[in-house]
């Protein structure tokens, strides 16, 4: 679903990012997806902006809601936008499409579908923080600890008297792959996955790992080499479930996956009557737990190190393959990318302009760049230890003359004094930013933790304009 805000900075800029992935197997194969993209509406006015786009879209106005604007949190726009987001999810199952929901702020930055298919999951979720798990492993095995009654009366019934208004009417029946977005979700159609080899992963309950080679994406080779569901480390694992971030969902379609979202959204309704602040993000992890469990399907996670969030410190998610197969490492937080110093990133900047002196641009943060060049890499020679749970990892050394992590803590009240000024986009130039090497391998990325849209979208531009003219750009609004 994408509201009158969304529409003017960030859906346009997902829209964008869409038609320069083109899908790389199955029925589509050689289109962007773009064209399998529907945006859900609620006014006429969102209607007429979202038909002015210039991309390849579809355009829904579900005319059963009434808010717009800005949805402040726990208000009652944004309670509605909970339901109406697992009601468009639910619609495109029983149409029979499997369902990529993005929320509006996302950018695609690689064909997900060889991903999301080879990892042979029936619903999977990306995570809200950077933690190490195997992304081959369903979550089947967890034993929810929710005190929810619903979920338990809702899950231990064959049947249900309530019923879910259909707005199916909304969702084109096209043969080929949609997507339906919140801002927008996504919905890949059963013909296209039908093409792809292994569009025909079983739902069984077997927690058996697939092997690596089953995914097409390149970096990195998430656990297969390390770990197995068989093994006895992970068939003790008692860690809770990983948090997960509903900005970013897949599910196939099939009838115990519907089901699992029809409880989600029954589980919504009758809670909301207990607490008005119910959240549909707690409430899928709830659901989902025990659903997937009852109906023997695999619901796993997106690799954070594939599908990035701006809520991960710094540049983004990073740790090695092997620390899946260590089970002190399992549901800890990973390390991070370190952001570059600033005259590593103006001497980068300067290199990849092709020009003696930099001047950043006003939208980008970076220097306007004609693309021929290359940024820097970065050195990767230090050693970095995470405070929260002793991770090392390699990452760059302070360069001469720059004051190291101790040095910075010792300056907070001067970095304070500044931080406003950092976080005003006309003075973000050469601040904060990240080596193009650390996102080129990236998947997807989800901008929360980020402000308001303006703020987003210019962080989304600097994403987009980075990996075009392999730059450096500040991706991350709070230090």
């Amino acid at each position: 679903m994408a509201n009158e805000e969304a529409l003017q900075h960030t859906a346009s800029l997902l829209l964008l990012s869409l038609s320069r992935v083109v899908a790389s197997e199955g029925r589509h194969a050689g289109r962007t997806l773009d064209r399998g993209t529907v945006l859900v509406t609620w006014t006429p006015r969102e209607m007429e902006m979202c038909q002015q786009l210039p991309y390849k879209h579809c355009c829904v106005l579900d005319t059963e809601h009434r808010t717009s604007g800005s949805m402040g949190f726990h208000g009652q726009g944004f309670n509605a936008l909970g339901f109406a987001k697992v009601k468009y999810i639910l619609n495109a199952l029983a149409l029979g499409h499997d369902v990529l929901f993005l929320d509006a702020d996302t950018l695609v930055l690689q064909d997900p579908l060889p991903y999301l298919l080879g990892r042979g999951a029936d619903m999977s979720t990306s995570l809200d923080r950077c933690v190490v798990f195997n992304d081959t492993l369903a979550y089947r095995r967890h034993r929810p600890t929710s005190k929810s009654s619903s979920s338990r009366r809702r899950l231990s019934s064959s049947s249900s008297g309530r019923s879910v208004r259909s707005s199916g009417s909304h969702h084109s029946a096209r043969a080929s792959s949609h997507h339906h977005h919140h801002g927008s979700s996504a919905t890949s159609d059963k013909s296209q996955s039908a093409g792809h080899p292994d569009a025909s992963a079983s739902t069984t309950a077997s927690d058996a790992a697939l092997d690596a080679s089953t995914s097409t994406i390149g970096t990195p080779s998430t656990g297969a080499t390390s770990a197995t569901a068989t093994d006895p480390d992970y068939l003790s694992w008692r860690w809770p479930l990983p948090p997960s971030n509903i900005g970013m969902l897949y599910f196939k379609a099939t009838a115990g996956v519907t089901r699992c979202v029809y409880s989600w959204m029954s589980d919504m309704r009758f809670e909301v009557d207990l607490n008005p602040k119910m959240w549909d993000q707690d409430m899928y992890g709830r659901v989902l737990s025990k659903c997937a469990t009852l109906l023997g399907l695999r619901w796993q996670a997106m690799d954070p190190r594939l599908f990035q969030s701006a809520c991960f410190k710094e540049c983004g998610c990073a740790y090695e393959d092997a620390d899946i197969g260590q089970p002190d490492r399992v549901g800890r937080d990973g390390g991070h990318f370190p952001y570059m110093a600033r005259a590593e990133a103006m001497a980068a900047v300067q290199a990849a302009s092709g020009a003696d002196t930099a001047v950043p641009g006003e939208d980008s943060g970076v220097g306007d760049g004609d693309g021929g060049g290359r940024g820097a890499a970065g050195e990767f020679d230090g050693i970095t230890v995470d405070g929260d749970d002793g991770r090392r990892l390699r990452t760059r050394a302070p360069a001469a003359g720059e004051v190291g992590e101790e040095g910075e803590r010792e300056q907070a009240p001067q970095q304070e004094q500044r931080r406003q000024e950092q976080q005003d986009p006309e003075s973000w130039e050469f601040e904060y930013m990240c080596d193009p090497a650390a996102f080129q391998g990236w998947v997807a990325r989800h901008f929360p933790c980020s402000g308001l849209a303006p703020i987003k979208a210019q962080l989304m531009t600097n994403l987009l304009r980075g990996l075009q003219e392999h730059m450096p750009v500040r991706i991350r609004y709070r230090p």
